[in-house]
């Protein structure tokens, strides 16, 4: 696993949960890319909850993938064509979920 505790050399940071399917299957998507990533459990960091909620319009909405050193680019709650898209636009993949399953 690639979860890097480093934010530096993170490539993403995923904002989401443990006990969420689609954190989970994005947080795995990155693994078996072997992209460095941070995962934030916004149930655990009310810092990270409110930034999630400012992103996205008022409410938490989560999965919330950030790429980069920024706020920008990001995506909220995207399906797995729309993260394999944004891994491809950053030059992290080139691969698409067909071939992953």
């Amino acid at each position: 696993m690639r979860h890097d505790e480093n934010p530096t050399t993170a490539q993403a940071t995923i904002y989401g949960s443990k006990t969420d399917e689609p954190s989970e299957r994005i947080e795995r998507r990155l693994v078996d890319l072997n992209i460095p990533y941070l995962f934030v459990d916004v149930r655990h960091d009310p810092q990270a909850r409110d930034w999630v909620a400012e992103w996205s319009g008022g409410t938490p909405k989560i999965p919330l993938v950030v790429f980069g050193a920024g706020e920008r680019p990001r995506l909220i709650q995207p399906s797995m064509e729309e993260l394999d898209e944004m891994l491809t636009e950053r030059g992290l993949s080139s691969r698409s979920s067909a071939y992953l399953g």
